[in-house]
This record gives structure tokens, sequence and C-alpha cells, in this order.
């Protein structure tokens, strides 16, 4: 698609045309533009202004391109402006003048005429020859509170301006919207907004009151890590509790959830390998990995366990699961991976939402996995023997006699 836009860019650039946009519609999350900024203010002529310096700046910046805003001019519109001082000696104020101005060019209900069970308005206005241009307006007179005829043009001007064809908001204040893409390949565009964020207040510094408000992709991927932080919390409180029932311990559910910081290196290592970009859909799949990741280590743990309730000792348990429990950990991991596999390298078409989802799975779990064989049971011995140094601080008397009942003196033999 990237190849296609790029081409039909070179082809077209001899096109006269006022403008021309590329867009290309993404099925998943991040769905705005890289780079996508709001400017907000009172005063659409200086918000004009600051949206020109900014676009000016945006184009100095590598990789940068289809610089864009959404201000439309609308059609001109006349004004009417009232000198309120000269009017109120005359005796008219706002309100009359463009109640006067609007019942003489759109006319207002006098009456009903009834006919039957019909009723028909009658609307009383200028006539069609006296309402053409802008002199029948300064022509006309209004009626004070005193009944006298005041004109129009003793009170009042009109001024042609340049309308509107959409007035934008963002939190109540008017806003212009500064849009454009950027090559992944030559800069970033966390790195733009960043840059657009330090040079804003220099811009705006003859402007006093606007503000500049990040959006787009930028905002998504804030709002998305926010979200999701939260949510890998609740999910790791979670496995935590369940860990801790299920083997009725403190102390093992921390030794199985340290894998969950090997598969968040894997996914890091996997995405410089493969040119992936951390992106929304990575985040998703690295808040999957905490539940994938911890599957090894509870297999481990568990045999530990179940060997050491039959009597053998701490080492012998390590190295029966080490090498008892080696074929299922690695058949568990790789039927994970080759299952995300296709989706990854993208055997039917490559999708650029689902695939680096699918890579992160697949790094973070095999270098899991691999950590998992090898720094699972030294982390049981090292939890062990710190738990016999508490249950020994706190139980044992200097003669190294034992103070507690049976289940204590079991742990620390």
């Amino acid at each position: 698609m990237d190849d296609i836009i790029d081409q039909l860019r070179k082809e077209l650039r001899y096109i006269s045309v006022k403008s021309l946009e590329f867009y290309k519609f993404t099925a998943g999350p991040p769905t705005g533009s890289p780079v996508e900024v709001q400017i907000l203010g009172k005063y659409f002529d200086e918000l004009k202004e600051l949206a020109e310096l900014l676009k000016e700046e945006l184009a100095k910046m590598p990789g940068v391109f289809d610089i864009r805003d959404n201000f439309t001019p609308g059609k001109k519109e006349m004004k009417i402006i009232v000198d309120e001082d000269k009017a109120s000696l005359l005796g008219l104020d706002i309100h009359q003048i463009a109640f006067a101005v609007r019942n003489a060019f759109e006319g207002r209900v006098a009456t009903v005429f009834r006919e039957a069970d019909e009723e028909i308005d009658v609307i009383v206005k200028f006539r069609e020859d006296a309402r053409q241009s802008l002199s029948d307006i300064e022509n006309m007179k209004i009626v004070n509170r005193a009944g006298q005829l005041i004109p129009f043009r003793e009170v009042a001007s009109i001024k042609i301006e340049q309308g509107y064809s959409t007035i934008h908001r963002y939190e109540r204040d008017r806003s212009i919207t500064i849009s454009a893409d950027v090559d992944e390949k030559v800069n970033s565009a966390v790195v733009i907004n960043q840059e657009l964020q330090r040079i804003f207040p220099d811009i705006s510094r003859s402007y006093a009151g606007y503000k500049l408000h990040l959006g787009g992709q930028f905002e998504e991927f804030k709002t998305a890590f926010s979200s999701l932080f939260q949510l890998f919390a609740i999910g790791v409180l979670l496995i935590y509790l369940i860990l801790a029932t299920q083997f009725r311990s403190f102390f093992q559910p921390f030794i199985i959830m340290f894998t969950i910081p090997f598969a968040f290196i894997g996914a890091m290592i996997g995405l410089f390998i493969i040119q992936s970009h951390f992106s929304i859909t990575t985040l998703f799949a690295i808040v999957a990995l905490a539940g994938v990741a911890v599957n090894d280590a509870i297999v481990l743990i568990s045999f530990v366990n179940n060997s050491r309730a039959k009597g053998d000792s701490r080492w012998k348990s390590l190295i029966l699961a080490g090498r008892t429990r080696l074929r299922p950990v690695i058949l568990t991991s790789i039927t994970t991976i080759f299952g995300l596999l296709p989706m990854a390298i993208g055997i039917s078409g490559k999708s650029e939402v689902w695939a680096p989802m699918a890579s992160t799975i697949i790094w973070g779990l095999a270098f899991a996995t691999v950590m998992t064989l090898f720094a699972i049971p030294s982390l049981y011995a090292i939890m062990d023997d710190i738990k016999k140094k508490i249950l020994r601080e706190k139980f044992m008397t200097p003669e190294g006699k034992l103070v507690r009942p049976r289940r204590e003196k079991e742990e620390l033999d």
C-alpha cells in the first residue's frame, strides 16, 4: 500500500490541483494520523497564523509529508457593525436594528388570512426591487422608540468578511487541527510530537492564551498505555492470588511470576531483531504474555513440590524436575509458538495489526521458556534458603531448639 501511494504521489505531482491528500485506512489501532495536533484559542485569524507557523516547522522536519489542516473557509458573509453609543443617543439598540433588518429582508408574519379550513400567513417585507443590494440596507430607515425614522447609515455600517464553513471546537475552545504523515524509516511520530511540544511555547509567545493539544496516534498510545498498565497490574494481582491459593505459599508465586520480566525482555529483543515499532497492538501482546509465560514455571514448580512431598531433598527434586519436565515445558511453548507463526510471518497475507502482536508473543515466550529452564530452579533454591533463614531467625532459640510446632520444623528440615 505504501509503495502504491508513493508511486501515485510521484505521478500526480505535476497535476495542478488545490490540494491532494492520500489516506491509508487501517484495520486496527492506532487509527489516527501519526501527527495530529490541535491549536486552541479564541480567534480564527490568530489560530490560522499559528497553524501556518507550525506547518512551516513541520515541513523542516525530516520524514514528514502530506501536511494539512482542517480549516476550510466558508462563503463571504455580511456583518452589520452597530455604533452602540450613537444608536443609544438616537433611541435605538442592537436588538431593534437587527430586528428591523431581518423584517425588511426576511419578512414578518403580520396576520393570518383564513379561508374555510385553510390558514395563510401574511408576511410583510420590502418589495423585491428594494432588497437587491447593500445600498438598500444602508438607505433603509428604522423606527425608534419615539416613532422617528432614523437612517440605517447613521447608526451602523456594513462589512464583508470571509465566513467559516465549519467551526471546530475542543473542550469549548475553537480549534484548528494540523495533520501529517511520517516516514517511519526516516523519523518517528513520537519524536516529532515531542519536538512540536518543545517549540510551541516559542512560536506562541506572541499569542497569549493559545494552547496546543496532541492527538492522533500519540494520544491513542498514551491513553492505551495508561489503561493497559492498570489492566496489567490487575492481571498480575489475580495471577498471584490464584497461584498463592494453588500452591498454598506466599513465596512460590513470586518465583513463577519472575518469568514475566523474562518474557518482556524477549519481546523487546524480538521487536529489535525484526525491526518492528512499539505499538498499541504490541502492548496488547505484552499483557497477554503475562498470563502465557507463567505456564512453564507452574509445570516445574508443581513437580518440585510433589517430589519434595514424597520425601526427596530440594536439590534432587530440582534436578528431577529439570530432567523429567523438560519435554512438557518445551512442547507447551512450541505448540503456542508454531500456532502463532503463520500469523507472524504472514503466510496468507501479512497484517499490520496482528503480525506484530503474534511476533511479540513468539519472541517473549521463546525467551521466557529458555530462562525458565535455567533461572526458575535457581530462584527456587534462593527463595528456599531465604525462607529457611527467616524461619530460623524467628523460631529458633540461641541454643538451636525449635520453639514452634512440627510444621515449621518440617520446613527447616
